[in-house]
Parts: C-alpha cells; structure tokens; sequence
C-alpha cells in the first residue's frame, strides 16, 4: 500500500518533518506539502492525495474553513487535522468535516499510523450478510 500524503501546514519545520519521517515509512509515497490553503488546494487537486494531514491554524488562513474546497478537490481524501489546542478544536474539526483530530505534539510516527488507519478504515468495504428471511423458507 502506497499512500499519497498532502501536509498543509505554515511551519516550515513541521512540513519537513512529516516529509523525513513520511519519506522513511514505505507507507508513504510520494509526501507533497503546502504552507497555506491555496496551495494545498491546487495539490490535492493535482495529486489526489489519499490523506491530506492539515494544521488548523496556516497563519492567515484557517485550516478548518479549508476542507469542504479539500474535500471538493480530492473527494476520496482523507482529513486528519491536527492542532497545539485540541480541546477547543476537536469538535469544531469535526463539525467541519475533518475525519480525525490529533493533538499537535503527538509522536510523527503514531500521527502516520492513524492516518494509515483512517485511510484503510474508508476503503475497506463493508462486509455483505445475508439473511434468508424464515417467513419465505418453506
């Protein structure tokens, strides 16, 4: 499984980190990044990215008013967003739309694993039961 990963974030040194620490997971290919919504945009676009990892304050932009355009763009993508205030973001990330939160600060490889998780958990298909009805047996 090769999984392409969008990271939007306005730190430099947190893109490059989830670029090295995704680069080392063969999980992970290709990682592109983004410093604001427009970019990110335009990535998820051009990439389909099968998760888009997404802070939720980009300086100017807010990270949470940008995934309906995300989702819009890559419709089949992933949104973990993650933030350094997960209690007064958690359920407004979820309102939005984000498919999972995670507080900044968590371990990069865990934050990885969770998003790989998230990504199969959607594309697992769901398991058919039949049931013969008894009123029609005879």
């Amino acid at each position: 499984m090769s999984l392409c990963l969008l990271v939007v974030d306005d730190q430099v040194s947190l893109r490059r980190l989830f670029e090295v620490v995704a680069g080392e997971d063969k999980r992970y290919s290709p990682v592109v990044t983004a410093g604001n919504a427009r970019d990110a945009l335009r990535l998820a676009s051009e990439h389909q990215p099968d998760a888009v990892l997404l802070d939720v304050g980009l300086g100017r932009d807010d990270g949470l008013a940008a995934i309906v355009p995300l989702r819009k763009a890559a419709p089949a993508t992933v949104v973990v967003v993650y933030s350094s205030q997960p209690h007064a973001d958690h359920e407004t990330a979820r309102r939005a739309g984000a498919d999972l939160f995670v507080a900044k600060g968590t371990d990069p490889d865990l934050i990885l694993d969770l998003v790989a998780q998230q990504v199969q958990a959607r594309r697992s298909p769901v398991s058919e039961v039949v049931v013969e009805d008894p009123v029609t047996r005879p």
